[in-house]
This record gives C-alpha cells, sequence and structure tokens, in this order.
C-alpha cells in the first residue's frame, strides 16, 4: 500500500518515518527534508546555500526588542514577525507600527487611551443554497444563473458562477454580499436594491429571505432593533413558501471488482461519474453490473427530502408506528430526520452510507395484507 500526505497537518518527518517503518511506501518529502523545512530558520539557510532570491530577512532567530528594531531601522517598515516553528500563517505576526507591538510584548500597557469612534455602518448577507421556505434544507444542484448586483457601497464574495455545481457534502456558501455606508438607512436602501438585482437560478437560494427580513419593522429598527436568537423561529411571519424542487436526476449505481491488496472488493460509483471517462474501460475479469433505482410508482414509499447521504437507519424490514423514527438524511452539515409518516411495515429500499437525490426512494410500505400479520 501507498501513503501520501494530503492535507498538511499530515507532513510531519515523525509521521513519514512510521510508515515507512510499517513497510509502506511514502509519497512525499524524505522525513530528513521535512525536518530540515519544518525549521524556518534553517530552511532559510538552506535556501541561501543553494543561492535562491530571498527578502531581507535576519540571519537567525531574534531574543530581544532592540533587534527586531536595527533591523526596520535597516530595510523599513511593515516587518513580518514568524515563528520559527510555524505553518499556515500561525505565528505570524506583521507590525506596521513597531510601537505598538512591541510594547505589548514586553508587557507595557497600550498608549491609546480611548476606544476607536465608530465610522460607518455594514451588513453583511450570507448567500446560501437553501430553501427558506422549506426549514432551510440545502437542495445541490447547478447553478444556471448568477447575475450580481454592484454599486456604491456594495461588495461581492463569491466562489461560483452560472455553471457551478453545488454539490451536497460541503457547505452550501455560495457567496457573501457586504453593504456598507454612512448610516443604517443608508445600508438598508442600498441592501435593498443589491438583493433585488441579485439573480440566481437553478436551485433554491436564500435570497427570498434576506429581502423579506428588510421589509419587517423588527430588522429596521425604527422603534428599536427587536431581532433575538429565536426570531425567525418565533416572531418572524413572512417567511417564503417552499420552492418547487427539480425532478430527481437518475442516480444508478455502477457497480464493479477491484484488488485492493490482494483481495477483491465490490465498489460502486455514481453512473454521472463515469459518464464523462468515454474510452476508459474495465478489464475482463472486472465486469460491472448496473444496480436500478427502486420503483418510485407508490404513492405510500418514503422519499428523500434533499440530496445527501443517507444515515443512523433504524429499520431494514419491520413493523413502524406513526412517527418512529427511520433515519437521517446529512447534507451540508446539515441533518435531517427521517420519520414514518403512518404506521405499517417498512422495508429500507436504499443503503445506508449511500449518496441519494432528492425524490430517491428511501423506505417502501408494504402491502396491507402484510400487515394483517402484525
Amino acid at each position: 500500500m501507498q501513503s501520501t500526505p494530503g492535507m498538511a497537518f499530515c507532513l510531519s518527518a515523525e509521521f513519514a518515518q512510521e510508515v515507512l517503518d510499517a513497510g509502506l511506501t511514502w509519497i512525499g518529502p524524505d522525513p530528513s527534508v521535512i525536518e530540515a523545512l519544518g525549521d524556518k530558520v534553517e530552511a532559510r539557510h538552506i535556501a541561501m546555500r543553494v543561492g535562491a532570491p530571498l527578502v531581507a530577512g535576519s540571519d537567525g532567530p531574534v531574543s530581544t526588542v532592540a533587534e527586531v528594531l536595527a533591523f526596520a531601522q535597516q530595510h523599513g517598515l511593515p516587518v513580518a514577525i514568524k515563528a520559527a516553528y510555524g505553518g499556515g500563517a500561525r505565528g505570524l505576526k506583521v507590525a506596521w507600527t513597531m510601537e505598538e507591538q512591541f510594547r505589548i510584548a514586553e508587557g507595557l500597557p497600550l498608549c491609546v487611551t480611548h476606544a476607536p469612534v465608530p465610522r460607518g455602518h455594514s451588513i453583511e448577507f450570507r448567500i446560501n443554497a437553501e430553501d427558506p421556505g422549506h426549514d432551510s434544507l440545502p437542495p445541490p444542484g447547478v447553478i444556471t444563473t448568477f447575475e450580481t448586483s454592484f454599486g456604491l457601497g456594495v461588495r461581492l464574495e463569491s466562489g461560483v458562477v452560472a455553471g457551478s455545481t453545488i454539490p451536497a457534502v460541503y457547505d452550501s456558501l455560495m457567496a457573501k454580499l457586504i453593504i456598507s455606508g454612512a448610516t443604517r438607512e443608508q445600508v438598508l436602501a442600498r441592501a435593498r436594491r443589491a438583493l433585488q438585482e441579485f439573480c440566481i437560478s437553478g436551485l433554491p437560494t436564500i435570497l427570498l429571505f434576506h429581502r423579506a427580513v428588510l421589509e419587517t419593522d423588527d430588522f429596521i429598527g425604527k422603534c428599536g432593533l427587536k431581532v433575538h436568537m429565536r426570531w425567525v423561529e418565533t416572531d418572524f411571519i413572512a417567511m417564503p413558501t417552499p420552492r418547487v424542487r427539480p425532478d430527481p436526476t437518475e442516480t444508478s449505481v455502477i457497480r464493479t471488482s477491484v484488488e485492493i491488496d490482494g483481495k477483491l472488493v465490490s465498489v460502486g460509483n455514481l453512473s454521472q461519474l463515469l459518464s464523462g471517462l468515454g474510452s476508459i474501460g474495465v478489464g475482463p475479469a472486472a465486469t460491472a453490473e448496473r444496480e436500478p433505482e427502486p420503483s418510485r410508482s407508490g404513492s405510500d414509499n418514503i422519499f428523500a427530502p434533499v440530496c445527501g447521504t443517507l444515515r443512523a437507519c433504524t429499520v431494514t424490514n419491520a413493523y413502524v408506528s406513526k412517527v418512529d423514527f427511520l433515519a437521517v438524511m446529512e447534507a451540508m452539515k446539515m441533518e435531517t430526520q427521517i420519520a414514518a409518516p403512518k404506521a405499517g411495515i417498512v422495508r429500507l429500499a436504499a443503503k445506508e452510507g449511500e449518496c441519494l437525490q432528492a425524490g430517491d426512494t428511501l423506505f417502501i410500505f408494504q402491502d396491507s395484507v402484510l400487515l394483517e400479520k402484525y
């Protein structure tokens, strides 16, 4: 077997050596290299020996304020002060006016005698792929339209565009809309315009919720801001109606057998994932078979309310009472409990741990004749 460092926190000399000592193949830098480069001072010395271009820096660790001041006087500000064994920007401080940083380092009080005067107002709107009329459940899918709003005091931070896919296994956040202005009233006016001009289609979003909130007296605050931690659940009455869910897509599973560490293992992948592989085939020993989806014709069946992973199944084929807990659908860090809508005998139609689309069959109610046995 092989092991690769993956995330940075796994990249340690000790871990790499343990992998090698266990007789496995380590894909990554040699443990001695990891050990040397883990010390930023030693890494700088190595770079200097091979003639790598470097920014100005101290010859070694600094231990006094005077050394840093002397460096700043020679090279100018700002200066970055970094822990020798820091990583991922941990332990990094940038000093723009040296004096205050050094006063803190020496345990002296700050020169600031009063709190800064507030300047302006800002509100951040998190644009999530969630259906506010359906308990804010995340509906993964493809963004068909993503038209943003711009203007004075409007800032957008986004990682998606039209055509982007919002999967079921990550956070539902698509963008952040930050509105700034001189006063709260100005910010609210700018926010109303920006949210009205913001258009996302292809899947439900939280935009309708934001627009509705901006029209409530509690949030506008003419008689004082009355929003609290349970405000949405207890006092907010303008919740948008649930969006119509798109028809579930075909999610048949392609199963095949592969050899892993000398053992034949059955694996499965969604057909959509494999549809683009084209000419890539399987060998004669790895015959693939298509696993059909359970029938959706029965109106009494229980369907997946969201795209996600089926977890914590309590029933495979048994009698249940109304509102009995059956399973959990996990999507985008959120869990949706599945309960029996009525009493009867239900059979599990999916597999625990399977990734499902909204509308896929989870449980099937058996014929009423079978119910007489119970």
